[in-house]
């Protein structure tokens, strides 16, 4: 991560501090999910470099790590901030994970899981493989790792329970360009599974979450922003945690609606609470 410390300054060098550490969506999806008290073993599946020596410190906060290793370049992401910490560009080397077939991650998934949560890096075969494996009756969420690979998760809106797309994303997956609450019910409607629930967030603009037919629209708490990057997956995380634990009430009603404007405030202030911490300045 690098962040400019003054005014952005185009086509001039730009003073700014750097943060080198492990991550990824998925990455970041387990260490939020390791602070939040979800009563589950967290086991986590990726892919790294043959030729990368670096120790995960996933092994901190998971209780099972398993890597596949495949001959290529070690993935990075690199964030440059403005200095109010909005993101200006993310550059991403993810050749990679292009190279992970299907048997390279099945064969490392644990023995009949009941919940899983993916994102869109995978190839399209593989995810459609992984969500094939599992049994029906456990729980799939997914979160769009981006505009460009977002439309690898089409084909699996009929098998997911969860979904969190940022509005980019959402656009470009029901190819449409409309509010977030209209976008949320277009995806819900592709999504077969009973109580599927979506939600579609566009940074400190109004966000919508979609589930059986109800919708609800809410703002992200006001912060002083000190750093966006990864504040959507602390939100993924803090959502999928209230789709597992929900009760449904009958659509359409007043239960029901309260209820799902509870999740997303809930979901929401985690994003921003990350967005706003100071420690990863």
């Amino acid at each position: 991560m690098v962040k400019i410390l003054d005014k952005v300054s185009f086509g001039r060098t730009n003073p700014a501090t750097t943060n080198i550490s492990s991550g990824g969506v998925s990455a970041n999806l387990a260490r939020a999910l390791s602070t939040i008290d979800i009563n589950a073993s967290i086991h986590f599946i990726g892919a790294i470099s043959a030729d990368d020596n670096t120790v995960d410190n996933l092994n901190l906060v998971c209780d099972d790590t398993n890597f596949v290793e495949i001959k290529a370049s070690p993935p990075t992401y690199t964030a440059v901030l403005d200095n109010k910490g909005e993101l200006l560009i993310g550059l991403a080397d993810m050749e990679l994970y292009d190279k992970i077939r299907p048997y390279d991650i099945i064969k490392l998934l644990p023995a009949d899981p009941s919940i899983l949560i993916m994102d869109a890096n995978f190839p399209q075969q593989t995810l459609k493989a992984v969500a094939n494996t599992i049994s029906k009756d456990a729980k799939l969420f997914a979160v769009g790792t981006s505009v460009e690979k977002v439309g690898r998760l089409f084909l699996l809106l009929g098998r997911l329970d969860g979904l969190v797309l940022n509005r980019a994303e959402a656009c470009k997956l029901a190819s449409l360009d409309v509010e977030v609450e209209d976008l949320a019910v277009n995806l819900l409607d592709k999504m077969q599974r009973p109580d599927a629930c979506i939600l579609i967030s566009d940074g400190a603009d109004k966000a919508a979450l979609a589930c059986r037919g109800d919708v609800v629209i809410c703002h992200p708490p006001p912060i002083k922003l000190s750093n966006a990057n990864g504040a959507g997956d602390a939100m993924a995380a803090a959502f999928f945690k209230g789709c597992i634990e929900r009760r449904t009430d009958p659509s359409g009603t007043q239960a029901a609606n309260q209820k799902l404007f509870a999740l997303l405030q809930m979901s929401l202030a985690a994003g921003a609470t990350y967005a706003a911490s100071e420690a990863r300045a």
